[in-house]
C-alpha cells in the first residue's frame, strides 16, 4: 500500500506543480509534510521513491515532461515498426528488422517494469533512441544507392539487345 500512497502523493505534487514540476529534490519529509502529511504518520516518518518512471518524470518535470517522455518512447516504437515495414522486401537488411524487434521487445520489459520500479533516468533506454536513429541512418543510406542489378523496361531491353 505504501507505494499507492506514494503516487497519490506524486499526484498531488504534479497537480500542484502542472507545468515546471516539483524539481529532482521532491522526495523530502517537508514536501510530504505539506501534500501528504498521513504518509508520515502511516510510514512512520519514512519517505520513498516513486516505484513508477511515469509518475517520477511527471512529478520531477510536469505533465511537458511526461508528455516529452512518452513521446520519445512511442516515437522510437513507431520508428522501429516503420523499419520493419520499408526493409521488408530487401534481404540483405533482414538484421534491421531482427534489431528493430529487439528494441521494441526491450522497450516493452522496460515500461512494464518501469510502472514498479524507480528507472526513470536510467540510460539504456536513450541508448536504445540513438540504435533506431543509426538503423534509420543505415536504411536510408542503402536505400538510396541504386542497387547493382538494375532494372530496365521492356523496351529498352528489347532495343538494346537488336542493337
Amino acid at each position: 500500500m505504501s507505494r499507492i500512497d506514494n503516487w497519490k502523493f506524486c499526484w498531488l505534487v504534479a497537480t500542484d506543480n502542472p507545468i515546471t514540476g516539483a524539481g529532482f529534490d521532491f522526495q523530502t519529509p517537508a514536501v510530504f509534510a505539506r501534500y501528504a502529511p498521513d504518509f508520515l504518520v502511516k510510514y512512520k516518518g519514512k519517505v520513498w521513491d516513486t516505484h513508477n518512471i511515469f509518475l517520477g518524470i511527471l512529478t520531477c518535470h510536469g505533465f511537458p515532461g511526461l508528455l516529452a517522455y512518452v513521446t520519445m518512447i512511442v516515437f522510437c516504437l513507431a520508428s522501429c515498426s516503420a523499419l520493419k515495414r520499408r526493409v521488408r522486401h530487401h534481404p540483405e537488411l533482414r538484421w534491421v528488422r531482427t534489431y528493430s524487434e529487439m528494441i521494441q521487445l526491450s522497450f516493452l520489459g522496460f515500461i512494464i517494469n518501469g510502472m514498479f520500479v524507480n528507472m526513470e533516468y536510467y540510460d539504456l533506454p536513450y541508448h536504445w533512441v540513438a540504435v533506431v536513429v543509426s538503423l534509420k541512418v543505415i536504411v536510408d543510406r542503402e536505400l538510396s544507392q541504386p542497387s547493382s542489378e538494375a532494372v530496365y523496361p521492356e523496351e529498352l531491353s528489347t532495343a538494346v539487345a537488336a542493337s
